[in-house]
């Protein structure tokens, strides 16, 4: 499982280079893949990284990342409810995300709710 960060960019930059090269949105695309499990205190991976040596897209992401895991049932587990996401969030400032970040989730996190509950997956 850890090595989808490194694999995901590596496969980005497979395509950048088959693409010749001049594909700006790839960067940014491989620096999402590569650092989205980055955590601020520097326990994350795949290089342990820590505050603000986390690229700022790789860091907004996480929070994303998480909540869309959180919020979304999968085959193991049932999706949580908004606001015990927003709790596991707030609960994980300062470690697992900058602590500057969750305070803007916060004035936003009822847009999150609204995007999820718009784009939710329906029974099949």
């Amino acid at each position: 499982m850890r090595t989808h960060t490194v694999i995901g960019e590596q496969v980005l930059r497979t395509a950048k280079l088959e693409s010749g090269g001049d594909v700006p949105f790839l960067d940014l695309a491989m620096t999402l893949a590569r650092s989205h499990h980055e955590c601020w205190d520097g326990t994350g991976y795949p290089d342990g990284l820590a505050r603000a040596d986390i690229p700022l897209a790789a860091r907004l992401l996480a929070i994303v990342d998480v909540y869309d895991a959180l919020r979304t049932s999968r085959s193991y587990k049932p999706a949580l409810e908004h606001e015990d996401v927003v709790r596991m969030i707030c609960e994980r400032e300062g470690t697992h995300f900058d602590p500057a970040l969750v305070a803007v989730f916060l004035t936003v996190h009822e847009e999150f709710r609204r995007v999820s509950a718009t784009l939710a997956d329906q029974p099949a």
